[in-house]
């Protein structure tokens, strides 16, 4: 088919070995797409390709160890996947003047080694991704002349680019900056505040220290901020003019200090996500955190915030609504400047402790979460918190709150996982907690939660661990059982009243077996005594049953004998 210009056998079963001979007569493929099947290409290293691909897909096909050096002859390449492909080697420098003009290049998740060359070229690929490799070293400055940059999970241990040498920024366009999983340190440099187009900046699992710099939170297109499991130190960042940022994730840190009173619904109104989770931030919780209009993830854990916890909790409206994701809020798109358009969505990614793990989940979920659990937090349960009729996580443990349950809990229908353990909550558990059926973790323990356990529903079919220290808590499943309830299905005293009652009729029974016995007796005794005739008969029978087991014994004893003797 020498006239063939595309090729797609993608998303198929086919395996075996693909050589070049199988392509040497298609001079006019511009498209070849073999990807996701079970297939090893292996072209000689001198192989000269008779055609000029424009776009090419190999992605989970077996292509190493060695780099493709047939790529080298290929100049009109526009869009390259090779992910997956089991390549063992580094990058050439030739294949970066290769590609200049391209628009995608995706290289992930091979093992990629060695260190990306600072070239002096001028790249042009809006969409690069090099995550999952075993690159080291630093970004290139010719790198970030890309809107889609994805370096992570490598070996990559500086950041550098022109401001580093005193020249002016080039990275204007960079909209994505993916470094996360790599060997950062270090503090964030000023030259960071050039990226004014950034919209998802992911920098989450390095050694990265210091100060958080206020110029991030100054970047107005942000919308994603990642910065967890590091070692920044020092306060929160103001966020004044960041009003499109929707995920922040600081988990994971040293931050310390109150939470900014900047942090409000005019200068955050698109937040939904917020994680600032394991850190040693403290004072009071503020009150304009209720008042952001589409928060519905609030993980606040493991830090040391006290005093009350707001009342003004029902005004996080979000999570009394259905979520209904839109995924045109995640989308980057590449200007197509005459060609080609790139559309990527990126889903956030919220790690949480969810029913006694710790996962990462990707948003399209729509989790509603608030974990204040492990702080210094006193006083009572809001109230207003029941008006949060979609909240499916709720977590207030480890805290020092008091007071009653609220009764009116039972309104939560969507919860899943309810943990109010290690406080100082009293009174009954309310009885409207078991109209909640989606409750599949429940965690009341170390309280002073008193009375009976309501019974009849799933509250039941917990674990007994999940009710005890609480002292004066009983019923159903704890071992204390209730006054009211029956045994063996009900309790100790139940039990011993039954013991009792039984104890008495067996002496009743006893009593009147001696009368009766001594009745009879002397029913029988006085009759011979009183009558001759019957004593008379009585001591005949007596005589002739002994007489005849006498005979019957001699007769046995004298066949033995005889038995013996002979």
């Amino acid at each position: 088919m020498n006239s063939l210009v595309s090729l797609d056998l993608s998303y198929n079963d086919l395996n075996g070995t693909v050589s070049d001979i199988y392509f040497d007569n298609l001079t006019k493929l511009q498209y070849l797409d073999l990807s996701d099947n079970f297939l090893t290409l292996k072209f000689s290293t001198d192989w000269i390709p008779p055609f000029q691909l424009q776009w090419l897909r190999l992605f989970h096909c077996k292509l190493g160890p060695g780099f493709p050096r047939w790529l080298r002859t290929q100049n009109n390449l526009r869009s390259l996947y090779v992910s997956h492909a089991e390549i063992n080697d580094s990058v050439p420098k030739w294949f970066w003047r290769l590609v200049k003009g391209a628009n995608t290049l995706k290289i992930e998740s091979n093992n990629l080694t060695g260190v990306i060359p600072d070239l002096t070229l001028e790249l042009n690929v809006p969409d690069i991704s090099l995550a999952s490799n075993q690159i080291k070293g630093s970004v290139p400055e010719f790198l970030l002349k890309s809107i889609i940059l994805d370096i992570s999970e490598n070996l990559i241990s500086k950041f550098v680019h022109s401001c580093a040498k005193g020249r002016s920024a080039i990275v204007e366009n960079l909209a994505f900056l993916n470094l996360s999983s790599n060997n950062l340190s270090g503090a964030l440099l000023g030259c960071w505040d050039h990226l004014k187009s950034l919209q998802i900046l992911d920098l989450s699992n390095n050694q990265l220290s210091g100060r958080i710099p206020n110029f991030i939170g100054s970047l107005s297109q942000l919308k994603q901020l990642v910065l967890r499991n590091n070692c920044f130190s020092g306060g929160l960042p103001s966020f004044e003019n960041a009003t499109k940022l929707g995920m922040l994730d600081l988990e994971k840190n040293d931050l310390s200090g109150p939470i900014p009173p900047s942090w409000t619904r005019d200068n955050l109104k698109e937040l939904e996500t917020v994680s600032l989770r394991m850190n040693k931030l403290d004072g009071k919780l503020p009150l304009h955190l209720c008042y952001l209009p589409k928060a519905r993830v609030l993980d606040l854990s493991f830090n040391k915030f006290t005093r009350p916890i707001p009342s003004c909790l029902d005004k996080l409206v979000a999570m009394a609504q259905k979520y209904v994701p839109n995924v045109y809020d995640d989308v980057i798109s590449v200007s197509e400047n005459g060609t080609v358009q790139v559309d990527r969505i990126f889903y956030w990614k919220l790690p949480m402790v969810w029913k006694g793990r710790e996962l990462v989940y990707n948003d399209h979920y729509g989790l509603m979460n608030i974990d204040l659990s492990h702080n210094q937090l006193e006083g009572e349960m809001p109230t207003g918190i029941v008006k949060l009729v979609e909240l499916r996580f709720l977590n207030l443990s480890s805290n020092r709150l008091s007071g009653k349950i609220i009764l009116e809990i039972g309104q939560l229908k969507s919860l899943e996982v309810l943990d109010l353990s290690r406080n100082h909550f009293d009174g009954e558990i309310p009885s409207t907690l078991a109209e909640i059926s989606s409750l599949s973790v429940l965690d009341l323990s170390n309280n002073n939660l008193s009375g009976k356990i309501p019974t009849g529903t799933q509250l039941q079919s917990f674990e007994p661990y999940c009710y005890e220290g609480n002292p004066y808590l009983c019923g159903r499943p704890l071992d204390k059982l209730c006054p009211s309830e029956e045994h063996p299905l009900g309790n100790v005293t139940q039990a011993n009243q039954d013991v009792d009652e039984n104890d008495s009729f067996m002496k009743g029974f006893y009593e009147s077996l001696g009368v009766g016995f001594a009745i009879g007796f002397w029913i029988v005794f006085g009759s011979l005594l009183a009558t001759r005739s019957w004593r008379h008969a009585y001591f005949n029978f007596i005589a002739k049953v002994s007489d005849s087991i006498y005979v019957s014994t001699l007769l046995l004893v004298a066949r033995w004998l005889r038995w013996l003797r002979n």
